[in-house]
């Protein structure tokens, strides 16, 4: 028999939860606005009344409100892996809309989606909704599609000179398409506008909700093949290699693009990125160290590329590394007083999916892989010992550094920052965020999160070289303060070819 205040306390327990299923929907409202889109749809889950309140509540959280998500696309599956940098867990999710597909631009928690047909949409990761865009048959240069006997999917395109030429559907999956960028509502019509880096020029495309084609940006005389293109204070801006900054102008009867900004040398890298962070825009400059090794030489295990690197140059193989430029790099240097954080939130939480706790609980190994010195046999199946490709040599590639600059509105140059404070980046190919690290101790401050996006070396594995084995792999956390990178937990054993290659993606419902 229970005691008087047992039962009193089974009583309390009771009124507890019949409270917590019957909160007010105001107070729910207002809650559901604070939390992450994990936990916004883990809350729907909670019981019927809540379900009910929050499928009611419009959710649309700010980009920089949530930490993106890392895509871990399979090329033949409906099931997609992602890695949460909230719980540092491995997720999987039904999205066969992904399956055989390729991600070109994410951001508003929108995907872009390409394939080999002439398609083009967007896709919502959670939602799974769509919306399409113009398809890629509307461009100038695509002067026919089809379907070979053989069920491949085939192109006709014009290049640069004037020619037709065939392009398979799988080229142009990965290569028509650089990035496009999406944004919501720019302008008082309202609706979406995507931006898009196409061609093999590097040339600039958009659509407007509603529009049945591509409409092209006017080069005029200027022939600038563009990396980056984002929105910024109610306009496009686009930059190049060496740091050319346009400004987009779409309304008028010829849109164009107008230059701002003009090379500055000391920007050149092998990627460059714009990034809104805060009031600022900044271009992260990426560069790369590289080599062209012996297929049947090189050990094939991604963090070995220093000694593979160190190996060809010493060989005198075609290596190329950009070296730093301190001094007299005619860019002003910003000195941002980098301080030392400790970032340690002791907050760990156990993987049940896979084993990947770190030490910080910051979603990255805190071993640095330029430095590891690890005895691997082969983890990524490739026998290095084979004699299949007598003489052959293989594109190797991995992450050097980064460095940032900050656009100076007033005299128009771009200044040499040296640390993000409590700024984080993530970049890729399809990305860019900014994201203050005081409100996200998942991540560390003055860090760049970073994908794989090197063109040359995904250029070899698309087209079915029979030396492709290096894509997908150069991918991390960047120190800003001591130079070095940090593998991601989710991936602590990289391998030369990881292929999909991830990519990041922005949530929303």
């Amino acid at each position: 028999m229970k005691s008087q205040s047992s039962v009193s306390s089974d009583k309390y327990m009771i009124t507890m939860t019949t409270d917590w299923a019957s909160l007010k929907t105001d107070i729910l409202e207002a809650i559901a606005k604070l939390l992450s889109v994990e936990d916004y749809i883990r809350a729907q889950a909670v019981c019927g009344p809540w379900q009910s309140v929050l499928k009611e509540t419009p959710f649309k959280p700010k980009p920089h409100h949530q930490l993106p998500w890392l895509m871990l696309p399979e090329d033949s599956s409906d099931i997609c892996r992602f890695y949460s940098f909230y719980d540092r867990k491995v997720h999987t999710k039904e999205l066969p809309e992904l399956c055989g597909r390729r991600c070109c631009g994410s951001s508003c928690g929108w995907m872009v989606m390409v394939d080999k047909s002439p398609d083009v949409f967007l896709l919502n990761p959670v939602t799974r909704s769509q919306i399409q865009l113009p398809p890629i048959t509307t461009f100038p240069e695509i002067v026919g599609f089809g379907v070979s006997e053989l069920g491949r999917e085939e192109y006709i395109f014009r290049n640069d000179l004037g020619d037709e030429e065939r392009r398979s559907g799988e080229f142009m999956k990965y290569c028509f398409f650089d990035k496009v960028t999406v944004v919501e509502n720019p302008f008082p019509s309202g609706g979406y506008m995507a931006m898009g880096i196409y061609g093999d020029l590097g040339h600039l495309a958009f659509c407007r909700e509603g529009d049945q084609r591509w409409t092209l940006v006017h080069q005029q005389d200027e022939l600038i093949f563009f990396y980056d293109v984002v929105y910024w204070k109610g306009n496009f801006y686009a930059v190049d290699s060496a740091g050319t900054l346009v400004v987009c102008d779409l309304e008028g009867p010829v849109p164009k693009f107008r230059i701002i900004l003009t090379p500055q040398p000391a920007i050149i890298g092998d990627k460059n990125y714009l990034v809104v962070s805060g009031d600022v825009l900044l271009l992260v400059s990426r560069r790369l160290k590289s080599c062209f090794r012996n297929v049947n030489s090189i050990n094939c295990h991604g963090h070995d590329i220093d000694e593979n690197v160190d190996h060809a140059n010493s060989h005198n193989y075609n290596f190329f590394e950009d070296e730093d430029d301190d001094n007299g790099d005619d860019v002003d240097d910003k000195d941002n007083n980098n301080e030392d954080e400790d970032d340690d939130n002791g907050d760990i939480v156990d993987d049940i999916d896979y084993n990947m706790d770190d030490d910080n609980g910051d979603g990255v190994d805190d071993n640095d892989y330029n430095n590891e010195d690890e005895d691997v046999d082969n983890r990524d199946g490739v026998d290095d010992n084979e004699d299949g490709d007598n003489g052959g040599e293989v594109y190797l590639y991995k992450t050097s550094d980064f460095k940032v600059f900050e656009f100076d509105e007033e005299v128009l140059t771009w200044t040499k920052v040296t640390s993000l404070q409590n700024r984080m980046l993530f970049v890729g190919n399809n990305f860019a965020l900014s994201l203050c690290a005081n409100d996200f101790p998942q991540c560390k401050a003055n860090y760049i999160y970073f994908t794989d996006d090197c063109t040359h070396g995904h250029m070899n594995y698309i087209m079915g070289a029979s030396t492709a084995l290096t894509a997908g792999h150069d991918l991390g956390a960047y120190d800003m303060k001591d130079g070095k990178i940090e593998p991601f937990s989710c991936c602590p054993e990289v391998t030369w070819l990881l292929w999909p290659p991830p990519f990041w993606a922005t949530l929303s419902l």
